[in-house]
């Protein structure tokens, strides 16, 4: 009797108690794309067993999802078609398991104990084009970049780096987004990263007190600096602050730390839209002014929290364009969005 096909192609079996999955568990769904195995602990997969049989009719699963399975260790993941794979939230150490992976697109291990990535794991992987490996140990990661040309977005974000140049010194000619945030960088001794067309960097929670811009790329246009405590900028700043069109510079202390933030940062912006100095204690209708007179009509978010304003002057944001003011923590007694803008038709969406 023939073994009944199935048309199924997303399969999935989230929040279980799934422990081991036979050989041909799925081998009836010959059109099963995408498989859910999230939250199935105590899942096992480092037996004998494969998961995918290697018949004419095997499965081919192009999604699969391992998220939240307390793994320690897995050996046989037999889904060479694989485009999209998520092992977030786990405790795995080793990556080798994704060595015969080679059409990965997608690869997020997010929240696992990984230390130390073997540049023989992503060998094969020339085809991957975002990697997520936030909330880990991670010190460095050049090696592996090498081969991994095709690069669009990289995720670093909270692992143990202090030095960029650790990770990088390999042209990434497609690699657009890049966070770095939460980690141990300083940027002081920076040379020439090799990112020639990032257009996202996220630097916010490092070790930033001389904000050296001469390595960063020349397309750069959002940039992120919070929570750093910057002391000074050099001059290749300039720049940087003339070509980017999103800034943030939250809770970085440029005022405290003697900054002049009309000379030394306002002056500079040129193209900027949105723009976050929260937890600046700024002078309002000075500040706003200088802003106006800089970015006026391309300006549409403006973020002011915690920045001790306890009033607002009459049509202090009347910008033409402004869609998002942010105002939380200050001493505010009473607002009129008319007297703040001066516009019968506020475009404001988010407030």
């Amino acid at each position: 009797m023939a073994t009944k096909q199935h048309c199924s192609t997303i399969t999935r079996l989230q929040t279980n108690k799934i422990s081991y999955i036979d050989s041909n568990a799925f081998s009836g769904l010959i059109k099963l794309q995408s498989l859910g195995l999230s939250r199935s602990y105590p899942l096992k997969l480092y037996s004998k067993s494969k998961l995918a049989s290697s018949g004419r009719k095997a499965t081919v699963i192009h999604s699969l999802d391992l998220t939240n399975n307390f793994l320690l260790e897995i050996r046989h993941l037999e889904f060479g078609d694989c485009r999209t794979l998520f092992v977030r939230n786990n405790k795995l150490k080793k990556l080798d398991f994704i060595r015969s992976l080679s059409q990965l697109i997608v690869v997020s291990l997010t929240s696992n104990r990984i230390t130390f990535v073997n540049v023989q794991d992503f060998a094969k992987l020339t085809s991957l084009k975002e990697l997520h490996l936030q909330h880990n140990q991670i010190s460095e990661l050049y090696p592996i970049l090498k081969g991994l040309q095709n690069i669009r977005i990289l995720n670093l974000n909270s692992n143990r780096i202090e030095d960029i140049a650790k990770i990088f010194n390999v042209t990434l000619p497609y690699l657009s987004q890049f966070d770095l945030s939460n980690n141990k960088v300083t940027l002081s001794d920076q040379d020439e990263l090799g990112l020639t067309f990032l257009e996202n960097l996220n630097l916010a929670g490092n070790k930033i007190t001389y904000l050296n811009c001469s390595g960063l790329p020349p397309v750069l246009r959002s940039l992120n600096l919070a929570y750093n405590n910057i002391l000074e900028f050099d001059g290749n700043c300039d720049r940087l602050f003339y070509q980017v069109t999103k800034i943030d510079m939250s809770y970085t202390n440029l005022i405290a730390n003697g900054i002049d933030v009309q000379k030394d940062f306002l002056d500079k912006l040129n193209l900027v839209n949105d723009l976050d100095v929260s937890d600046n204690p700024i002078i309002l209708n000075t500040f706003v002014r200088d802003l106006y007179e800089r970015v006026g009509p391309f300006l549409i978010g403006i973020h002011l929290n915690k920045c001790n304003i306890s009033a607002i002057p009459e049509k202090a944001f009347a910008f033409d364009y402004l869609r998002v003011l942010s105002l939380n923590g200050n001493n505010l007694r009473e607002f009129d969005m008319f007297d703040v803008s001066g516009n019968d038709l506020n475009l404001i969406t988010e407030l």
